[in-house]
């Protein structure tokens, strides 16, 4: 198989587990995961399916997982970056709004990244990209052509989780208020893939708190299809996916609506 094949087959494996144990009975808070973040049963069910997989397929990458931190494969580079349950929460409450991410790098930072893919567990939707082309179900991903903030339909990230979050989301009011409509749903990574395919006009991350796993994936897929893309006080291209630290960005539809919110967050 090719690694577009390896991780749809990877996804589709994340979605049988979880999916056989959703609605969930495993809404059991365990300690804390690798990065610090809760984690229940259900993420450890979603993490034993992906992990198995890759270790199945591709036995020599180093894994970078949400759950367990970093798994080492060995010597080389290669390196499988994955948030096996990405909108947990949303999972416990039986809110279906959730996915699983995994890229594939041939390095150890973001210009490595040679694939990747989100797949919506409820409805089954893949979203897949290489360095050629970004996909869903098979098709061709094209973002909306939303150029004004005042026609945009925006997703956010609301956690505050971060010091000096309250003054960050004074300024964010100002985007909600100018906005066509927005929404907080709960999973970075498949709003963020979203962004790609006109469901969305941006996702907008304002505060470093997001993870690599949580929106790498997802942002290379948007990137290869065409949407605006950029990093918060990072290079993108460079940006280490063993990072532990946070990260903030927005994802537009066209450069003229990511300017704008840009200039709206003051960022």
């Amino acid at each position: 198989m090719n690694e577009l094949q390896i991780i749809q087959s990877a996804l589709l494996n994340v979605k049988n587990a979880v999916m056989h144990n959703f609605p969930t009975k495993n809404t059991k808070e365990l300690q804390p995961g690798a990065y610090g973040d809760r984690q229940y049963e259900i993420d450890l069910i979603a993490e034993k399916a992906l992990v198995s997989s890759i270790r199945g397929q591709l036995p020599g990458y180093s894994i970078i997982s949400e759950e367990s931190g970093i798994i080492k494969a060995g010597p080389g580079n290669n390196t499988a970056l994955m948030d096996p349950l990405d909108g947990s929460l949303n999972a416990i409450k039986g809110i279906p709004f959730f996915s699983s991410t995994l890229a594939l790098a041939n390095g150890s930072t973001f210009s490595d990244i040679t694939s990747a893919g989100v797949i919506d567990i409820i409805r089954g939707d893949i979203y897949l990209a290489d360095a050629n082309r970004s996909t869903l179900n098979g098709f061709p991903l094209r973002p909306s052509s939303i150029r004004e903030v005042g026609l945009a339909f925006i997703s956010l990230d609301m956690k505050m989780r971060n010091p000096g979050g309250e003054d960050v989301f004074q300024r964010v009011m100002d985007l909600v208020r100018d906005a066509k409509s927005s929404r907080v749903l709960g999973s970075a990574a498949l709003e963020t893939a979203y962004a790609a395919t006109g469901k969305l006009d941006a996702f907008v991350a304002p505060l470093e708190q997001l993870r690599t796993f949580d929106c790498l994936p997802s942002i290379f897929i948007a990137r290869t299809a065409g949407a605006f893309v950029k990093t918060i006080r990072l290079n993108l291209d460079t940006l280490d996916l063993y990072r532990r630290k946070g990260i903030s960005y927005i994802v537009s539809s066209t450069k003229e609506l990511g300017t704008s919110i840009l200039s709206l967050l003051d960022l």
